[in-house]
């Protein structure tokens, strides 16, 4: 399944997913969420072979993390004078590229990386949190892009020339401990908060291997999420 490919760094179905998709249309949708890079028109793309900044990545997590909702990054938020006087209040442009139900079915599904995938480690944070991790060839870099309800973190660990990290230096052991350790400070005394479903999201029980309906009387069966609109 898509959710098992993803936790588990399977590629080919990321390929096999575009190809359904189209590479034109894929384009599209990472231009909406914020992505200016240059992005080649081909299936490698889905690897990752264009390059992205964390600057780009991190703010379109950030639409998957606010039920599809893309706020435009801004560096200052107010200004106030010495007097508490406010005397400037940012006004950040705001898009909705993606259906709440489709921004929190890539949330659940990015939830699994961190239960059952290749981002385990972050399970010590102890409240609800979707990531991914990533790595290139030759482990020149590593990534970890991870939200909870209330705050989204990217960390890339690279060097200024496209250089090997070094042997098994993963987005999951070079980039989780230091996203880990941020987030640790950032969300203390936070209340743990879920992720919230919207209204267009329907949970049906599915045989895991066809993904057709099943019966609840199914051993096998497990839930998954579908938008009603396609029902």
């Amino acid at each position: 399944s898509l959710r098992e490919a993803l936790a588990n760094y399977r590629n080919v179905v990321t390929v096999k997913l575009m190809q359904n998709i189209g590479i034109k249309s894929t384009i599209r949708l990472a231009r909406s969420l914020g992505i200016t890079s240059n992005l080649e028109e081909n299936l490698s793309i889905a690897l990752g072979s264009s390059g992205v900044t964390l600057f780009e990545l991190t703010a379109a997590y950030s639409a998957f993390a606010n039920l599809g909702k893309l706020i435009k990054p801004t560096a200052i938020m107010k200004i106030t004078s010495r007097s508490g006087e406010l005397l400037f209040t940012a006004n950040p442009k705001i898009t909705q590229p993606l259906s709440p139900g489709t921004a929190h079915i890539i949330t659940s599904l990015l939830q699994s990386v961190i239960k059952n995938g290749t981002a385990t480690k972050v399970k010590v944070l102890k409240r609800p949190v979707a990531g991914k991790t990533g790595t290139t060839n030759n482990y020149v870099d590593a990534w970890f892009m991870g939200y909870t309800p209330e705050l989204v973190t990217g960390v890339w660990v690279g060097k200024d020339k496209d250089d090997p990290l070094g042997k098994n230096e993963t987005g999951s052991r070079a980039a989780i401990p230091i996203w880990l350790k941020f987030m640790q400070e950032a969300l203390v005394n936070q209340p743990v908060k879920n992720f919230p479903v919207p209204d267009d999201i329907q949970f049906l029980r599915i045989q895991p291997k066809s993904g057709e309906p099943a019966n609840f009387s199914e051993a096998n069966s497990n839930f998954e999420l579908f938008l009603q609109e396609f029902l």
